[in-house]
């Protein structure tokens, strides 16, 4: 399993709580990974959504990191999202590591029935079912995915 983090980026700068009267929303951005296997965020993003056993915690996996290192799966959290261009919430489980930034991947989009474009000023995901676009921004030769998520009200 590979997961590669492209900066040593604070959570702070890419984690917002939104007003608690909104129901435990979180803003978040993504950065959109094609390389990483897992959507995975850092373990002290969204402190109110409880991390739960993941199938890649309970068998010990790890995730190596672009310095070469190990880094273990903590779990899961299994969370709601509503993006930009969306109808209605999306269920989404993001896995849990000692990372340094949220990373979206793209083969586990691919997986939930989104295809990825990528454009010289911003990309998007396209859902393949609804044809729902969900932007992308461009943040220098990044794509991020800004959402709002809160825990899920549903089991696995």
């Amino acid at each position: 399993m590979y997961l590669f983090e492209y900066s040593k980026q604070t959570v702070a700068s890419s984690l917002y709580q939104v007003d608690s009267q909104n129901g435990g929303w979180y803003e978040v951005e993504l950065t959109a990974d094609t390389g990483a296997c897992d959507t995975v965020i850092p373990k002290d993003m969204c402190p109110g959504i409880p991390i739960e056993p993941s199938y890649q915690s309970i068998h010990h996996m790890e995730y190596e990191v672009a310095s070469g290192e190990s880094i273990p799966n903590l779990g899961e959290r299994r969370c709601e999202m509503w993006t930009e261009g969306a109808t209605q919430p999306k269920a989404i489980s993001m896995q849990v590591a000692d990372v340094h930034k949220a990373l979206l991947s793209l083969s586990r989009c691919a997986d939930m029935g989104f295809e990825s474009r990528f454009g010289s000023a911003f990309g998007c995901l396209i859902d393949t079912m609804t044809g729902e676009i969900i932007p992308l921004q461009r943040k220098g030769n990044l794509y991020v995915l800004r959402c709002w998520i809160r825990a899920a009200p549903f089991g696995r």
